[in-house]
């Protein structure tokens, strides 16, 4: 069987939501100290400077680039750029310990011809550690992810059936 890679940015929605939240706090009571000698308008423009750059900035920092590998090994979750104070460890999960996915979408149903209402994949693992991925919504069609989703339960279940004939096969959940 041949090695299969997907390059995908993911997104820690947690992060992402403290992070905004904490800088649009300290950079509006930043401006409602320092602002004392600033008119309304001056006021207004600067608060509205530090919410669009809170939330970019928070967008960017709970983003991460990962590298899924699938092969003989099993799945393996690389990572190319962690998130902000991440210390998570590259994960290498064999085949004979996941027993199913589920494909997440904000409960709607989980159609294929749809990823854009995609939110995350979560791998349903024997040794009770799940393994989720939520995709990145900032801006850009991710075709790995998507096709990575569409592939997975094929390629895994042929190096399942390969490796571990005995196991049953991976289900969706």
């Amino acid at each position: 069987m041949q090695t299969k890679e997907y390059h995908f940015t993911i997104q820690s929605r947690g992060k992402q939501w403290l992070l905004m939240l904490l800088l649009i706090a300290c950079g509006t009571a930043l401006t409602l100290i320092l602002g004392k000698e600033m008119n309304e308008t001056t006021q207004i423009l600067v608060v509205a400077a530090v919410v669009c750059v809170s939330v970019v900035f928070a967008m960017w920092a709970s983003s991460a680039k990962v590298t899924v590998r699938l092969s003989e090994k099993g799945f393996e979750h690389i990572w190319n750029r962690r998130f902000s104070l991440c210390f998570k460890k590259d994960r290498l999960i064999p085949w004979n310990l996941i027993e199913g996915m589920n494909l997440h979408t904000g409960g709607r149903p989980a159609r294929f011809e749809t990823p854009a209402a995609w939110y995350y994949f979560t791998l349903k693992v024997k040794d009770g550690k799940d393994y989720r991925i939520s995709k990145s919504f900032m801006g850009t069609y991710d075709t790995d992810f998507t096709e990575f989703v569409r592939n997975f339960l094929q390629i895994g279940n042929e190096f399942k059936k390969t490796l571990y004939p005995e196991l049953d096969l991976i289900a969706e959940i």
